[in-house]
């Protein structure tokens, strides 16, 4: 497989709206990253040991890097283009990593979820901050969803992951059982909304089949 991948689409927002959601926002439809804001800042959250900014252009291009002696490295690129009330973005990632059948589909289907929950948040709550909070729960992908249950608006589906759009609320689950991990659940609060029941998921018992 390559060792980038590439994700290009349309997005429900002005170019520097878009801009914040992807430098200031990521709790809201990704998890909690820091970016220092300026060219050679400093990346936290992203990355296991942090990376830096590498380009820096509000409204138009931001990228991080890391990379070690080894010649490991992992770029993350958002290229940025007005369109009207829009923007189109051109996204990409690059990583030796990814060069791996396995890992490719992982990042892929992850990505793509991630830049479709971009999109969802850019709908309907732009500019606003969110609180994050994610747990592992037992059981398979298909049970996760099923004690989800209609929680919400579905804005995304595919066969390892669901999002959901609840009151102020996103909630996501991520079937990384496919490959060999652990079911993921998350919920992005955009007001004061209160969710225990998420822990309670997480020390519910798998279903029996």
């Amino acid at each position: 497989m390559p060792e980038t991948y590439r994700w290009d689409g349309t997005l429900p927002a002005d170019a520097l709206t878009t801009w914040d959601a992807i430098t200031r926002h990521t709790a809201a439809w990704q998890w909690q990253i820091d970016y220092e804001p300026r060219l050679g800042g400093t990346e936290r959250g992203l990355t296991p040991g942090g990376g830096i900014v590498a380009a820096w252009l509000p409204g138009r291009h931001f990228r991080t890097r890391a990379e070690n002696a080894d010649g490991w490295f992992n770029e993350i690129d958002f290229r940025l283009e007005a369109a009207g009330e829009n923007t189109h973005l051109h996204f990409t990632h690059a990583s030796p990593d990814i060069a791996d059948d396995v890992v490719y589909a992982q990042c892929a289907g992850h990505t793509e979820f991630y830049l479709r929950s971009l999109e969802a948040y850019l709908r309907w709550f732009p500019g606003r901050p969110a609180r994050c909070t994610e747990v592992d729960v037992p059981g398979s992908f298909a049970e996760v969803c099923e004690r989800v249950g209609d929680r919400g608006e579905v804005y995304y589906r595919s066969a390892q992951f669901l999002g959901l759009k609840a009151g102020s609320t996103f909630v996501r689950v991520f079937g990384r059982d496919a490959w060999g991990g652990s079911v993921g659940v998350s919920v992005h609060a955009f007001d004061d909304s209160e969710f225990d029941w998420l822990s309670d998921l997480a020390t519910t018992e798998a279903v029996s089949a």
